[in-house]
């Protein structure tokens, strides 16, 4: 007899044994057949299954099912939510600070000061600490420098977050 074949002969026996038991404690047959068809139902679906890497399983169907999944759970869920905004407020803080070290003391303090005004300006640590969050909770984050003609900087340098599902 092939291994395949005394597994299969090896289950049903099982079966019918649980179902003897259960027949034997006066169990009314409704309850046993729920478990029963869940029982055989997750075995259909483990035997199915493809046993495929992460890489190769999580193309951008299943992506954007975990992306929605994930959304759901951090909205509902208030310990959900508290980890991601957590973790979030933990990486990013109050947001960069360059720290130049150059020869020039005034120098130095002039390229910070610019940094940090420029940094202000496009709220860097809020686009930071959403992508940390869209990180954690989508599995993805996605970001694009461009030009602001519209800033009030020298620098017209600016972050626009994408979002995932416009990825895919």
């Amino acid at each position: 007899m092939s291994r395949a074949k005394f597994a299969k002969s090896a289950k049903l026996l099982f079966y019918r044994y649980a179902a003897w038991l259960v027949d034997r404690h006066n169990t009314p047959r409704e309850e046993r057949a729920g478990g029963y068809a869940a029982h055989r139902e997750a075995a259909a679906q483990r035997q199915a299954a493809e046993f495929l890497s992460a890489d190769a399983e999580a193309d951008s169907a299943v992506r954007r099912i975990l992306r929605t999944r994930a959304r759901y759970e951090v909205q509902n869920n208030s310990y959900a939510r508290g980890i991601v905004s957590t973790l979030a407020n933990d990486t990013i803080g109050t947001g960069p600070r360059l720290q130049m070290l150059l020869e020039g003391e005034k120098l130095n303090h002039r390229i910070e000061h610019d940094f940090y005004l420029w940094a202000k300006r496009v709220r860097l640590a809020d686009k930071l600490r959403t992508l940390r969050m869209a990180r954690c909770q989508d599995g993805e984050a996605f970001a694009i420098l461009a030009q602001n003609p519209n800033l009030r900087s020298n620098v017209k340098l600016d972050i626009q977050l994408i979002e995932a599902d416009r990825v895919t």
